[in-house]
């Protein structure tokens, strides 16, 4: 046998073992290989069905090509590109299902210009010019008002009902608490939010033709302390625990936690704030449930039901009120309130006083009182705490009722959790409801329109 042949037996040996031995792993690890097969399938630059494609010129309002500029499509995009040398660029995003625009954005942040086009219909030769950006500034603090630093700040870009939160478009408080970003375009709908170490969230939507002077001001943005944990257990309709679940929780102002159960499971989720959150869990077989609760729980249980099933253990949530004329007032211990603020609008604020959100909507309210006055809004409180009166709300500037907090007073009031604002009108008919401490920041400010 000539060593021709001898060196063809060894390669056919070797790739027969590497055979083998693939098929053993495939064997035993089952779903796992698949996975690492499926995720490794969607890595790279690889042409999809249904993508779509846009190519063209970034240049200033001089026509000059701007080399550098950074480009996002949104909603429907990812990620970004940069316009080359001569200011041309290609943009790629993946078609999806639904109805959603698609918009370009560009920005240049040391010329501090910005744009944004519509390229749903024209996607060959775009030409996008840039013009000098808005700026958008705010300050960020915590509930006793010190200003945070280091807190975090994303952008989100809206198209529709669908967001997209850009890459790259980020920044952080300085000691001061405050916030810049920088280059916005003129036109289009946006939301940023905040965040920072061992605090929750916040956020703040807005329009850019709000502008003033290019100028974008949030409202203040409060931060909740995330101290708090929450624990749990999962299990199935015959209460047997379910292990590997998935849990997570949002709400109002929390920040964004999920955690996997144990083999009894069991599971912890840390640093949450005070005040209501909903946490739910899912398996990989559809199974799955939810259960509304607030943060510092413990031994949540979820239920894990089939997916056809309402996974939930609480009642449905309130539904909104905004339109309704409002009545029953009294039952809330503000008898006679529409007759002492005749000719005003109503600021109606549900609180619990053992929340810490509470107690601090408690002190701005009473702080800013007079400016709302001012505005023709008059401020009332309902105290739905717990326990025996307390005396701490007699210092309050406005009046005060008690009731009970109960599942009836949720429904009838649309409350979704404390603290709770409710706008009304003259004529005693709801303008808004589930307003933000922000909200009414904004609407006691002398730039709020009356």
């Amino acid at each position: 046998m000539n060593r021709t042949v001898k060196a063809l037996l060894r390669h056919i040996s070797f790739v027969g073992v590497f055979f083998v031995v693939g098929a053993l792993l495939m064997l035993v690890t089952g779903r796992r290989v698949s996975r690492v097969i499926q995720a490794s399938q969607q890595v790279g630059p690889v042409a999809m069905s249904g993508e779509e494609e846009a190519s063209g010129i970034v240049v200033d309002a001089e026509g000059v090509p701007v080399p550098g500029a950074v480009l996002h499509v949104y909603p429907v995009g990812s990620g970004s590109t940069t316009s080359d040398s001569k200011g041309r660029f290609t943009v790629r995003w993946h078609h999806t299902s639904g109805d959603h625009p698609a918009l370009l954005l560009g920005r240049h942040v040391d010329r501090g210009l910005a744009a944004v086009l519509d390229i749903a219909e024209n996607r060959d030769d775009i030409r996008l010019e840039l013009s000098p950006g808005l700026t958008l500034t705010g300050v960020v603090k915590d509930e006793e008002g010190r200003p945070i630093s280091e807190a975090a700040t994303t952008l989100t870009a809206w198209g529709g009902n669908m967001g997209r939160s850009l890459s790259g478009v980020k920044g952080e408080t300085g000691i001061d608490g405050r916030f810049r970003v920088y280059p916005l375009p003129p036109v289009g709908r946006f939301t940023v939010q905040v965040t920072a170490k061992r605090y929750g969230r916040a956020e703040w939507g807005f329009h850019c033709e709000q502008a003033e002077n290019d100028e974008l001001k949030a409202p203040e943005m409060t931060l909740r302390k995330a101290d708090l944990n929450l624990d749990g257990i999962v299990v199935d309709q015959d209460e047997n625990p379910v292990a590997e679940a998935r849990v997570s929780i949002y709400g109002a102002g929390q920040p964004y936690r999920d955690t996997e159960t144990d083999a009894r499971g069991r599971f912890r989720l840390e640093g949450l704030c005070s005040g209501e959150v909903t946490v739910q869990s899912y398996t990989t077989d559809g199974r799955n449930g939810r259960v509304k609760t607030v943060g510092g729980a413990s031994d949540v249980g979820i239920v894990l039901k089939d997916a056809h099933h309402v996974a939930s253990s609480t009642p449905p949530e309130p539904p909104s009120i905004k339109g309704r004329r409002v009545s029953g007032i009294g039952d809330l211990g503000l008898r006679g309130l529409f007759h002492s603020i005749s000719g005003k609008r109503l600021l109606l604020c549900f609180w619990d006083r053992s929340q810490r959100p509470s107690r601090h909507a408690i002190q701005e309210l009473s702080r800013l009182n007079g400016e709302l006055l001012a505005r023709d809004i008059a401020v009332a409180g309902v105290d739905v705490s717990p326990g025996k009166p307390s005396d701490q709300a007699v210092g309050t500037p406005f009046m005060v009722g008690r009731t009970a907090q109960t599942e009836a007073l949720r429904q009838s009031w649309g409350i979704r959790g404390f603290p709770w604002f409710i706008l009304v009108s003259k004529d005693r008919k709801v303008i808004e409801d589930g307003l933000s401490l922000s909200d009414v920041h904004q609407m006691a400010s002398a730039d709020a329109r009356p």
